[in-house]
């Protein structure tokens, strides 16, 4: 029989003793998913470098190779810099931009001038 409701804990408990009164033994839980901590296992989890670098050894070249990487980010940036044209390149803008403003030189705001 199917219902929309799941069954109430009493009704399970019901049903659980009644199997148990007619022979049949009540399903338990599976224990074999939880391994026992007692046991040992023969499984070995290596974390990390295998070549006996201690964690603080590890993190001084970690934070030693990210130094590195960031100052060669920052050489990178200047040199693109530098080879887009720097100063002589503001200078250019600089130039244009003046051209620019002399083109405006009198012409009036709006109509009611």
């Amino acid at each position: 029989i199917c219902c929309p409701f799941p069954p109430s804990p009493r009704a399970l408990r019901s049903s659980a003793a009644a199997a148990m009164s007619d022979g049949e033994t009540a399903l338990q839980p599976l224990q074999e998913a939880v391994p026992d901590p007692s046991q040992k296992s023969s499984e070995l989890i290596t974390v990390g470098s295998t070549d006996g670098e201690s964690l603080q050894d590890r993190f001084l070249r970690f934070r030693k190779e990210r130094q590195r990487e960031r100052a060669l980010a920052r050489r990178g940036a200047a040199a693109s810099a530098a080879a887009k044209g720097g100063a002589r390149d503001v200078e250019r803008l600089r130039k244009r931009f003046v051209d620019a403003c002399h083109s405006y030189v009198g012409v009036p705001y709006g109509r009611r001038y």
